[in-house]
């Protein structure tokens, strides 16, 4: 009768680790160009991995969402927000 060894709950624990790590990096990426395209915000990327595991649920949907508005051409921001927008030197007339 063989017994079971330590190395394979190791490498078990590795692969939940690295799947865990994986999502929480996926969710953060979609949850900074979700909120980029309609809001046209920017965060900081430990705020957005945060924000994207909690909101993961709805956060995918809307980056597919808004992955095909923007491959349709659509553009954003989607919501204006009353962000002031930064004057160009060229802007300025004088």
């Amino acid at each position: 009768m063989k017994l079971r060894t330590q190395n394979a709950t190791f490498s078990g624990c590795l692969l939940v680790l690295g799947m865990l790590i994986f999502a929480i990096l996926f969710a953060g990426t979609c949850f900074d160009y979700s909120l980029e395209y309609i809001l046209d915000l920017d965060a900081p990327f430990p705020v957005d991995c945060l924000a994207g595991s909690f909101t993961s649920a709805i956060t995918f949907p809307i980056t597919i969402f808004c992955f095909v508005a923007d491959s349709c051409g659509i553009e954003g921001p989607l919501i204006d927000i009353g962000k002031e927008k930064e004057k160009k030197p060229e802007d300025n007339p004088c």
